[in-house]
């Protein structure tokens, strides 16, 4: 569909669900819970009722405090409904970074799903709530602030805020990033378009609808294409396996450490799984391991897509449904998405590493009441610079090497910690890695590598060294490696490269 011919609003797709496929099945939780297109549309009407009740005005920004279930999907609908800012915060964080996030955003009112979420009704304690029956389950609000101002409503929209999702923070102060309606409806019409879903498709939700896969794929992508999304709200491996083996999954994505986590249940109980019906099987979110691709579609018997998005873009680069590209490709734009690779001020040319700018429909407005953060990020003629580094491949793909952050630099010269996590990556007993810089002396840097080997494979460091030299230049070569039974990773499942630094 066009830019310009998209809706006004994000949640009109499901409008227009309600009234074609009334009781096709939008959404289902692990156990009996399930809603028709057409008693979300009842239950969003609802719930717009009750926070119009509870003093929530267009502007006003709405903190949703959860894990997956479908009353976050209800309460973010029932929110842009009366033109309020939803906020989706994963409940599994500190009481002190919800406190911050509040204050940050000048909310009006705090919703916690606690239906579903010992973490979320753990937050309750440290505030006074009232528990209200929402048509979809419990939800516990805060009291209405006050003192909160609400920001001007547009009717455009690529100009009015749909969402509000908060970056990672893993490596700072997390921001809260605008994300518009025309932004939303852009990933869902340009997913599902390049990933050929529709109304019979059936998708496997554990992505946190608080992080932008989540919202992307299981929220906005899945209503306008009118499917259907099982919400998981922790990841249960039984679960998955049973659901995969049933053919009630057509459509599985996940950060590559889902993948890892799966594999390696299935390698300790002998299972394979045989019967899955699955037509889509996607990651991103961090980089992908040759090794762990080429093991997951030897499991599924088909090609592993990867892509790259950010929370201030998605999409941005998918790789072709279907064909079996290049173990460190990302593929190429999608959704209007432009690109350019920049280094030194210039375009670089094929094969050249440099800085990935994106502009388009999908990116961001900027980072709430931080123009300093925002003014850092674009340019003038509208390119976000986001901070990776990338190479466009021979075959016209694209591939991301590292963060400009990540840059170690030994000897006078630049190595990309993804060019050396991928040469380890290649040998057989990994299951996983991560390599950072350290400090020794001046300016210069030693690389050090944490690897997790698959389970039962004995591994020196002397192994991967070894493994190493022929593929990897004197200089790109670790100094150090360290092996570790797990790689710590963030709620999103991101490997935290930041609490490596601690262990070094």
């Amino acid at each position: 569909m066009a830019i310009s011919d998209l809706p006004a609003r994000a949640y009109e797709p499901v409008l227009h669900w309600a009234r074609e496929a009334p009781e096709q099945t939008a959404f289902e939780e692990v156990g009996s819970d399930r809603v028709s297109y057409s008693e979300l549309s009842a239950a969003i009407s609802a719930s717009v009722d009750t926070l119009v009740d509870r003093g929530v005005r267009p502007g006003d920004r709405i903190m949703i405090v959860a894990e997956n279930s479908i009353s976050t999907v209800v309460l973010m609908f029932a929110a842009q409904r009366i033109d309020a800012w939803p906020a989706i915060v994963n409940a599994r964080v500190s009481e002190c970074e919800i406190s911050a996030m509040k204050q940050s955003l000048g909310a009006r009112l705090i919703a916690y799903i606690i239906e579903n979420s010992h973490a979320a009704l753990n937050h309750t304690a440290a505030t006074d709530t009232e528990i209200l029956d929402l048509p979809t389950g419990k939800v516990a609000f805060g009291a209405t602030d006050a003192a909160a101002v609400p920001e001007r409503v547009h009717p455009e929209n690529d100009r009015q805020v749909g969402l509000l999702l908060f970056t990672s923070g893993t490596t700072g102060q997390p921001k809260g990033v605008m994300l518009s309606h025309r932004a939303l409806l852009n990933m869902g019409s340009s997913t599902s378009t390049a990933r050929r879903i529709g109304p019979e498709d059936r998708l496997y939700g554990l992505a946190p609808l608080s992080h932008i896969m989540g919202v992307a794929m299981y929220i906005m992508t899945s209503v306008w294409a009118g499917a259907t999304t099982r919400l998981v709200p922790r990841l249960d491996l039984e679960d998955l396996e049973g659901a995969l083996k049933r053919g009630e999954i057509t459509v599985l994505m996940g950060v590559p450490t889902l993948f890892t986590r799966l594999l390696d249940y299935l390698q300790q109980r002998d299972r394979n799984l045989t019967g899955h019906r699955l037509r889509n099987l996607i990651t991103g979110g961090a980089p992908l391991d040759p090794s762990l691709k080429a093991r997951v579609e030897q499991l599924f018997g088909m090609p592993l897509c990867n892509g790259f998005a950010m929370t201030e873009c998605t999409p941005i680069l998918r790789t072709e449904l279907g064909t079996n590209a290049a173990s460190e490709s990302v593929g190429i734009p999608q959704g209007g998405i432009e690109i350019k690779i920049v280094a030194k001020n210039r375009d670089v040319t094929d094969g050249e590493v440099g800085e990935l700018w994106v502009r388009g429909p999908s990116l961001m407005m900027g980072y709430y009441r931080n123009p300093e953060a925002t003014a850092s990020v674009f340019r003038p003629d509208g390119w976000f610079v986001t901070g990776d580094l990338a190479i466009r491949l021979p075959c016209g793909n694209y591939a991301i090497v590292g963060r400009t952050k990540e840059i170690i630099i030994r000897s006078g010269f630049n190595v990309y910690p993804g060019e050396v996590e991928t040469a380890i990556a290649s040998h057989p007993g990994v299951a996983q890695c991560a390599v950072i810089g350290r400090p020794v002396r001046g300016s210069d840097e030693e690389i050090i590598a944490f690897v997790q080997p698959l389970p039962g494979w004995k591994m020196s460091d002397a192994d991967i060294g070894e493994h190493v030299t022929p593929l990897l230049s004197p200089y790109k070569r670790p100094n150090k490696v360290v092996l570790v039974a797990a790689l710590p990773v963030g709620p999103t499942g991101k490997i935290w490269k930041s609490q490596l630094t601690k262990m070094t």
